[in-house]
C-alpha cells in the first residue's frame, strides 16, 4: 500500500517563488516611479515656497532699497540658490524677479516669479 507524500517538492517551491516575482516585478517599479515623481513634486513645492516669501520680503521693502542680487545659496536651504534680477521699465516702476534654482537627478532646475512695484 502508497501513502501519499505530505509537502511540497523543491521544484514546486521553485516554482511558485518565480511567479509571485514575476507579478511583483511590475508592481515595484510602478512604486518606485511614483515615489521618484512625488520627491520631485515636493522639491518643486518647497522651491515656490522659498520664491514666494522672498517676493513677499522685497514687497514689503522700501522701494529705493529693491536691489539686485546675484545667485546664491540660502543660508537655511543649502539645496537651494535665489537670484534676484530688478530692472526699472520706468522712472517710478520696478520690475523684480526671484529666481530659485536646484538641482534633480542631476539636472538643474529652476522657477522664477515676477512682479512690478511702484514707487
Amino acid at each position: 500500500m502508497m501513502r501519499a507524500k505530505k509537502g511540497f517538492t523543491l521544484v514546486e517551491i521553485l516554482l511558485a517563488l518565480l511567479l509571485v516575482t514575476i507579478g511583483l516585478f511590475p508592481l515595484l517599479i510602478v512604486i518606485s516611479s511614483a515615489l521618484s515623481s512625488s520627491g520631485g513634486t515636493l522639491t518643486r513645492s518647497s522651491a515656490l515656497d522659498l520664491a514666494q516669501a522672498k517676493m513677499e520680503e522685497i514687497e514689503n521693502t522700501s522701494f529705493d532699497n529693491i536691489l539686485s542680487a546675484p545667485k546664491n545659496v540660502i543660508p537655511d536651504f543649502p539645496a537651494y540658490k535665489q537670484e534676484v534680477q530688478v530692472t526699472n521699465p520706468q522712472p517710478n516702476l520696478k520690475d523684480f524677479k526671484v529666481i530659485l534654482y536646484w538641482y534633480e537627478k542631476g539636472t538643474e532646475k529652476n522657477l522664477s516669479l515676477e512682479t512690478l512695484i511702484t514707487k
